[in-house]
C-alpha cells in the first residue's frame, strides 16, 4: 500500500510531504469503513487532516466516459 494521488485536469499537483504519523489513523479509517477497496479524499491542515469523503469505487467516473453507461 501506499499514498498516491490524482488531479483533474484544471487541477494542479504540487510534491508534499505526507505525515508519517498518519499512517495509523488512515488504516484504523480504512478498517472502519469496512471497504476492501476504496480511495480517502483528504484535506491536510495544520491542526491535522480532515476527511472529506471516502469513495468505495474510485475512477467510476472514468470508466463510465470509456464504457458510455451509469
Amino acid at each position: 500500500s501506499g499514498v498516491t494521488a490524482n488531479f483533474r485536469a484544471t487541477g494542479k499537483a504540487i510534491e508534499a510531504e505526507f505525515p508519517s504519523d498518519y499512517q495509523g489513523w488512515l488504516q484504523n479509517l480504512i478498517v472502519k469503513s469496512g471497504l476492501k477497496y476504496g480511495a480517502i479524499d483528504l484535506f491536510l491542515r495544520a491542526s491535522g487532516p480532515v476527511v472529506l469523503e471516502i469513495n468505495a469505487s474510485p475512477g467510476i467516473e472514468q470508466l463510465e466516459q470509456v464504457t458510455g453507461l451509469n
